[in-house]
């Protein structure tokens, strides 16, 4: 997970990229989802083989946010029906990306990466037990 100021996310572009040299420690999540994984252990919140866990974790970090910058509009998806829709994403081996501007101008970006060789062009590692 990541929160910081939304307009760092346009000014940041090539320390997203794995072959930049700051990459390992630029605290922003990467383009590519499972590149996310390349990252060091301690970017890293958990690591879990059932996809409940996982969805658990999203729950409770979107709960801690700071709130959305501006009201939901009708279409949109609450948290619960967003869980859900999470669970049976990952449980099919589908990663889950999450984001939304907050307010104080900052933007979230949440990700739940499954270790999926073919999913997102990066074949990374799982790294089971890190956290």
């Amino acid at each position: 997970m990541w929160v910081g100021a939304a307009a760092d996310v346009l000014v940041s572009d090539g320390r997203r990229r794995p072959e930049h040299p700051e990459f390992g420690s630029f605290p922003q999540l990467p383009y590519s989802i499972n590149a996310t994984l390349l990252k060091p252990a301690s970017f890293i919140g958990g690591t879990w083989t059932d996809a409940g866990e996982a969805v658990a974790w999203l729950r409770r970090e979107c709960e801690r946010l700071p709130p959305p910058k501006r009201p939901a509009p009708d279409w949109v998806m609450s948290l619960d029906e967003r869980c859900r829709v999470a669970a049976e994403t990952l449980a099919g081996g589908k990663s889950v990306v999450w984001g939304r501007h907050c307010v104080g101008d900052k933007y979230a970006d949440l990700r739940v990466v499954c270790c999926s060789p073919a999913e997102g062009g990066v074949t990374v590692p799982c790294p089971a037990g890190v956290a």
